[in-house]
């Protein structure tokens, strides 16, 4: 296998269901490091679910209520009580702390309904979830709401979500579309750019007391880097990144900056002039999906060949031991206030690893 740095497969996949008897594993987690005041541990209890039966099972995104409610999306297959794959897809696998159970989630239009693969998730709270199809559904703590985004503004699967409440939702696709809503309408982020946008996350900025919201999108020749305020967007300088990098980003305000994708760019400043970028093999040997944290001491990069790394605030940490396969790709990642839950694919499986924090 090349070592060099491998662009992952953001691959969408049609599947069903769970397999009715999960395949586990428990792995060993390393020893957890000095206990410095500045650090986070990377010690992590890991447990592991692969999911579905036949091929094209994967999930693509989690979004993380708490230690025991998590909903997976994407999309897999089960075989039925016959032992006969089961046709229909399932596309939402939920957590209840101690087990996965599968679920079919529809989008209604009119008279229609169709069930298909779900691209995103992002929650508020337990009451206030979001699923991303091409268009959305809304999980309000009664019922799924089928939510339309216009389709002259949004022609696309909907690659992340990420907002502050209902009335203040971002939707991010292919085309370099990004589009807002406020509650009542939705309006199209004039980006000047038509690259995929992969990724947005925001964080309050204490200095100004305002959410700070950055959005990446790739190709293969290009990066962009785009600061949001409202229905306005701007471009940051993407001086220093190398193209693909724009996977994903994550950062805490005036503090530090990530992005990943083909190696790990950052900056302390966003207006610095240029983006620092680690070497391929200093932290990650392969191209990354995501970046995410907890804190500037907390932080999670993980992608192809099913490659997860921790930064604690003085040190990056390789789970390559711990998980062992590298055959697949990890799509997304959540975290609770003890557990973190990553997913993807492993093989032909949807993967779902949970990591429990653990005090000696």
């Amino acid at each position: 296998m090349n070592k060099g740095i491998q662009i992952p497969f953001k691959i969408a996949l049609f599947g069903s269901m769970l397999c009715a008897c999960l395949s586990c594993a428990k792995l060993a987690p390393p020893e957890p490091p000095l206990n410095l005041s500045d650090t986070t541990s990377h010690f992590l209890d890991w447990h592991f679910d692969y999911l579905g039966d036949g091929l094209g099972n994967e999930f693509l995104d989690v979004a993380v209520i708490n230690d025991s409610s998590a909903y997976a999306v994407g999309s897999f297959y089960q075989n039925d009580s016959t032992g006969i794959l089961d046709p229909i897809l399932y596309n939402v696998a939920v957590w209840n702390g101690r087990a996965w159970t599968p679920k079919r989630l529809y989008y209604h239009f009119g008279t229609d309904s169709s069930t298909g693969e779900i691209s995103s998730v992002f929650a508020f709270n337990k009451d206030d979830v979001w699923f991303g199809f091409g268009n959305l559904v809304h999980w309000n703590g009664k019922s799924y709401e089928s939510v339309q985004i216009p389709p002259a503004l949004f022609p696309s699967r909907a690659n992340r979500i990420w907002g502050t409440a209902d009335n203040d939702l971002y939707v991010v696709g292919i085309g370099g579309r990004i589009v807002h809503f406020n509650g009542a309408t939705w309006q199209l982020l004039q980006t000047n750019t038509t690259l995929q946008v992969w990724d947005i996350w925001g964080a309050m900025d204490n200095s100004t007391h305002q959410q700070q919201i950055l959005a990446v999108a790739s190709s293969d020749a290009s990066v962009r880097v785009i600061s949001i305020a409202g229905n306005a967007a701007t471009t940051v300088t993407d001086s220093g990144l190398a193209p693909c990098v724009g996977l994903g980003v994550w950062f805490v305000p005036n503090q530090k900056y990530y992005v990943a994708g083909a190696g790990i760019a950052q900056k302390s400043d966003l207006g610095a002039a240029r983006w620092s970028t680690f070497q391929p093999g200093v932290v990650t040997s392969y191209a990354s999906d995501f970046v995410r944290g907890r804190a500037s001491n907390d932080i999670f990069v993980g992608g192809s060949y099913m490659e997860l790394v921790h930064f604690n605030g003085q040190s990056w940490y390789n789970y390559r031991t711990e998980i062992g396969s590298t055959d697949g790709v990890f799509a997304s990642i959540g975290f609770a206030k003890n557990i973190v839950v990553v997913v993807g694919f492993a093989g032909s499986s949807a993967a779902a690893a949970i990591g429990r924090n653990v005090v000696r």
